[in-house]
């Protein structure tokens, strides 16, 4: 998630934490872990938040970024990550 996304969106609107918390039926203690990864936003409060803020879509803000998909998208099936050691973790 991007939280810098995030709250510049909520500047623009005018609109807090306080508000945005109540708009979504949850304590602020809890919109904080969700702005601070500590938990995870839901289905339905990504479409609450993209609803009340007018926002065109929830992709900038929820998804990763573009340069993260197309890595993973351009790796190939049976490429695994490199370990410390330069080995790919496989073993013949």
């Amino acid at each position: 998630m991007n939280k810098f996304k995030l709250e510049y969106e909520m500047r623009e609107k005018g609109v807090n934490i306080t508000s945005l918390a109540h708009e979504l039926h949850i304590s602020r203690s809890a919109l904080y872990r969700k702005l601070n990864g500590k938990s995870e936003f839901t289905l339905s409060e990504v479409q609450h938040i993209v609803d009340f803020l007018g926002l065109k879509s929830p992709v900038e803000i929820f998804f990763p970024a573009k340069s993260v998909l197309k890595d993973t998208l351009e790796r190939k099936p049976y490429e695994k990550a490199k370990t410390k050691h330069g080995a790919s973790g496989l073993q013949c």
